[in-house]
């Protein structure tokens, strides 16, 4: 039986009570758990867990051991296929051991909770499997598992809604876990717990036309309150067993959920709850301030300064107020702040709510205490200065705007007190390997140089902080030519391109007009080795410089050429290579073209290198269309050139080339278009009709369509692509969306009708005819699928 009809008649068995039917479907259950204990064929293995999420909640104890043991052997399990050999090779890559896991995942959370603690058990170790997608699957299957539901919460007119009893069971769980398995699996937990404070619920209902979202705040009944309290408590234990920072700022994150409420309106008993909670999450805050490590002081802050904006109660907001009382008792996290403290809250939390907020003012006062610790390093100080510095060094982040104060407060130092700055970096330079550039930049400018200078080129001979050495001379007035060719051939011998890379962005940040010897020493050399080493990441540090125009415009055409080479190499043009390549089109525009054309070529003949993600050419272009348009006879030439008469590649390559490059398909294109179809040849009217399939349908196109058709014999193949291109609609939207584009269509070629061209006039005809015949068809489709669905949600 094919497995759909299977199916169909399984699931009516699934909701019969009927002696026979439950000996069938407890049959079936066994079955295919058998199947998934010793099975190997992947197509019985994918029907067994189809079967079981249809009918499995029956037997949903037997289901669940079954899928869970599955789990846990598939990936060791060499699988087999039964179907023809060709199709095994064409679908192998999609029907793999992670797809089965992935399908057994959804599985088990279609029993979440018919066996909500086995679920959970089993998700939780997947949630740092080695893959993304296990992962990823595994977390949204805890989600779905702990979070608030409006319609199990309540019910619906069917059937009785089970209140907060998938929480109550998850809450369970939780607080039976071992130290061992919660340190483990820390983040995977936190998700548990974040759904079990969430301030609201969520609900959704389907109809044939629509689907409605509904959303409401998590009411103080069923036990919430409880849960809620219980849930803060096993936090703030779990916060002591995290093992990084990290995870104690993703523990700080989620007890701030429980402060957050649905929005206003709230009735008494909700307030009471969200107070309740929002007082306890602020006390246990106020405990760490004072002696917790200073990034979740710094998350502490800013969390509970946004409550305190926030508050519902003043009970609340005193709170929050302790808070703030206990951070300013924190000395060194007054420190912290203004160095590192990105998220920290300047001044008065009351003053600083009212004020309006200037970021650049902050930044300037904190430059300013920046200066001041400057001058209280001292030869008395250093020793406790240089703790701090390596202490800070180590915080992590992937905000680049962290950083900014400290890497002031660091160039100042070096500037400022060159020598103890200098012995700093002579003792600690593992220790300072992310922000050695501020340092290197004041020590290179002030009256330490040439001792620096002997330390960075003992660094340089041992192959060390290659790209920070680079680096420093961004946009320096006083560059050393003879230390970057030293840099350059040590990166080469070390195999090391990341300082490569930048000496790209030192030349162009140097360039200086009518002197383009950086550029001829630095920028083009590299760019050599770069593109021989397929890498043009260059380009996102580099696009935005506003040297990089004048660096373009400075280049003979090798040069050109050179960068161009290098660009090429990159998986896709986006809009970064996108400006650079403006700037070489508006000098010449055919090199560009060509490039382009190389890259579609390398695609058509399967050498775009190993990464499948290959992208030829851009979907649109911006900055690249207004000098690559100003040449269309140069264009249509040259990708006319390319046509090998593969018809159905080409459409979707140069064809598609043309396109973006003449989107509204202007006069002097079309032009062009027209000379190609009035110099006749097959190939030549292939190429056109390529071209114009990419305009999907437009008017703009009929002039041109027309004039192929009265070029072709009447039994031509190719009047039929003629019709496609004119058929095309792009998208449409409503049900009878594309019912009305080919209806449409049959009012745009009507005028055809009376062409003095006898070709053109039985074109039409057929055409409308066949165009009038798909509306009806689609037409008559779109009501069957509207009938349909109203069947299946019961509306007449």
């Amino acid at each position: 039986m094919d497995i759909d009809v299977r199916l169909k008649v399984l699931s009516r068995m699934a909701q019969s009570e009927t002696e026979a039917a439950k000996a069938t479907i407890e049959k079936e259950t066994k079955s295919a758990a058998l199947a998934l204990e010793k099975e190997t064929d992947y197509t019985r293995l994918e029907n067994a867990l189809t079967i079981l999420k249809c009918i499995g909640f029956r037997q949903s104890n037997v289901a669940t051991s079954a899928v869970i043991a599955f789990m846990g052997a598939i990936e060791s399990r060499d699988l087999t296929y039964s179907e023809d050999p060709t199709i095994v090779a064409l679908l192998t890559e999609r029907r793999t051991s992670e797809e089965l896991l992935v399908r057994s995942i959804e599985t088990l959370v279609a029993f979440r909770y018919l066996q909500t603690a086995s679920a959970i058990h089993a998700l939780i170790p997947l949630s740092v499997h080695g893959r993304e997608r296990i992962r990823q699957k595994a977390i949204n299957g805890l989600v779905q598992i702990a979070k608030y539901d409006i319609d199990i919460f309540y019910g619906d007119t069917e059937h009785m809604g089970i209140g907060s009893g998938p929480q109550q069971a998850v809450l369970h769980k939780l607080e039976r876990f071992r130290t061992q398995f919660v340190q483990s699996y820390l983040p995977a937990v936190l998700t548990l717990l974040k759904e079990l404070l969430s301030p609201e619920m969520h609900g959704s209902t389907w109809s044939a036309k629509s689907i409605t979202l509904t959303r409401r705040g998590t009411p103080p009944e069923a036990g919430i309150p409880s849960i809620r309290s219980r849930s803060i408590e096993l936090l703030k234990e779990f916060y002591s067993l995290a093992n990084t920072a990290k995870e104690r700022l993703h523990v700080i994150t989620v007890l701030t959920t429980a402060t957050r409420t649905a929005g206003p309106g709230l009735g008494d008993n909700s307030r009471e709850m969200f107070v309740r909670d929002s007082k306890a999450v602020l006390a246990f805050f106020a405990q760490l301030a004072d002696t917790g490590e200073l990034v979740v002081v710094q998350k502490i802050e800013h969390n509970s300064y946004w409550i305190f904006c926030h508050a519902i109660h003043d009970d609340v907001r005193n709170a929050a107020i302790q808070v703030e009382a206990a951070i300013s008792r924190n000395s060194e996290y007054q420190v912290f702040r203004t160095l590192i403290g990105f998220e920290g809250i300047f001044g008065n939390w009351s003053e600083v709510k009212e004020r309006e907020f200037d970021p650049s003012k902050i930044e300037e006062m904190r430059k300013g205490r920046a200066r001041d610790f400057v001058a209280g390093v001292t030869e008395t100080t250093y020793s406790e200065w240089r703790t701090r510095i390596l202490k800070y060094a180590q915080v992590e982040s992937d905000d680049l705007a962290t950083f900014p104060v400290f890497y002031y407060f660091l160039e100042k130092f070096a500037v400022d007190r060159p020598d103890l700055a200098l012995r700093l970096l002579s003792q600690d330079s593992e220790g300072l390997k992310r922000f050695l550039i501020p340092l290197f930049r004041g020590l290179w400018n002030g009256p330490r140089k040439q001792n620096f200078r002997d330390l960075l080129v003992a660094w340089i001979e041992r192959g060390k902080y290659l790209y920070a050495a680079t680096k420093q001379f961004l946009s320096n007035d006083d560059i050393d030519m003879d230390l970057l060719k030293n840099i350059f051939s040590m990166s080469l011998k070390v195999n090391d391109l990341s300082p490569i890379r930048e000496m790209v962005s030192v030349a162009i940040s140097n360039y200086d007009k009518g002197d383009a010897s950086v550029v001829h020493a630095i920028m083009l050399p590299a760019l050599e080795v770069l593109t021989k080493n397929c890498d043009a990441s260059w380009i996102y540090d580099a696009w935005y410089r506003k040297e990089i125009e004048d660096v373009v415009g400075s280049l003979d055409e090798g040069g050109r050429l050179l960068m161009l080479s290098n660009i090429s190499v990159l998986r896709k043009i986006d809009h970064h290579a996108e400006r650079v390549l403006a700037f070489i089109a508006k000098k010449q525009p055919e090199m560009v073209l060509e490039m382009l054309l190389e890259r579609l070529r390398r695609e058509g003949l399967g050498k775009s290198g190993e990464n499948p993600q290959f992208e030829a050419i851009p979907f649109e272009l911006h900055e690249l269309r207004e000098p690559l348009s100003a040449i269309p006879k140069v264009a249509v030439a040259a990708v006319r050139e390319q046509y090998d008469g593969n018809y159905g590649m080409f459409v979707h390559r140069g064809a598609r080339l043309l396109k973006i490059i003449f989107p509204k398909l202007p006069s002097s294109f079309e032009n062009e278009l027209f000379a190609c179809v009035k110099a006749s040849g097959v190939a030549n009217l292939e190429f056109v009709l390529a071209v114009l399939r990419n305009y999907e349908g437009s008017l703009a196109i009929k002039e041109i369509a027309k004039e192929i058709v009265k070029s072709l014999p009447s039994n031509s193949p190719l009047r039929s692509e003629v019709a496609v291109a004119l058929e095309s609609t792009g998208v449409v939207s409503g049900e009878f969306g594309m019912a009305e584009a080919y209806e449409r269509k049959k009012t745009e070629l009507a005028g055809w009708l009376d062409d003095s061209d006898e070709k053109v006039r039985v074109f039409a005809k057929q055409y409308i005819e066949d165009v009038q015949a798909m509306s009806s068809a689609e037409r008559k489709r779109a009501q069957e699928e509207i009938e349909l669905r109203k069947f299946k949600y019961g509306e007449k």
